[in-house]
């Protein structure tokens, strides 16, 4: 019997049928599925971050980098030994992105304080004496943040889904506009004896 025979009903049925075989042999990678809201993405790193903080028994390093747009550069480096904060370092990259053009200095990078013990979190300068943990209890608030108009938030994560950046920030100033919320350069796991 011919195709172009068939009840109008049935070459309905046939359409539909076909297209569920063809749907059920496509690979679940090529599936599109509902985006994640930002307090599941953020719920989903936090789970690669246990399982990954686990493993080194609370010990790692992480840093903290911020920039502006003249080429000046700021780098804190936490130290975590069994989930505590044991040491907190602050240093400045002076020079244009750490590029010398022809004719200047190359960039200078200068120590400027080193915390340790009881002393973390003496000063004011640089990210604050958090864990990673803390890093993200503050993305969870801020991925349940309903946003203003004038505002925009940033998710993204490391390549072994822990945790690199959650905050928003006023899209209504141009250059080296506030953040507000989590960025975390590097993580590093430590293999402390």
């Amino acid at each position: 019997m011919s195709l172009l025979r068939l009840p109008a009903l049935s070459i309905l049925a046939f359409t539909c049928a076909f297209a569920l075989l063809l749907c059920s042999s496509v690979p679940a990678a090529y599936c599109k599925t509902a985006p994640l809201s930002p307090t599941q993405q953020i719920a989903t790193s936090l789970t690669a971050w246990n399982k990954l903080n686990k493993q080194a028994k609370g010990n790692y390093t992480y840093t903290v980098s911020r920039s502006s747009f003249s080429g000046a550069r700021w780098t804190t480096t936490i130290i975590v030994r069994s989930n505590n904060i044991v040491e907190r370092r602050y240093e400045v990259t002076t020079g244009r992105g750490g590029i010398a053009l022809p004719g200047q200095k190359p960039a200078k990078k200068e120590p400027k304080w080193i915390e340790k013990g009881r002393d973390v979190g003496a000063h004011k300068e640089g990210a604050s004496p958090k864990t990673i943990d803390q890093l993200y209890a503050e993305a969870k608030t801020i991925a349940e943040k309903k946003l203003e108009r004038h505002m925009k938030r940033y998710i993204s994560f490391h390549k072994n889904g822990v945790l690199k950046s959650c905050f928003y920030i006023d899209t209504r100033i141009a250059d080296d506009a506030p953040t507000t919320g989590v960025r975390i350069s590097t993580i590093r796991i430590d293999r402390v004896k």
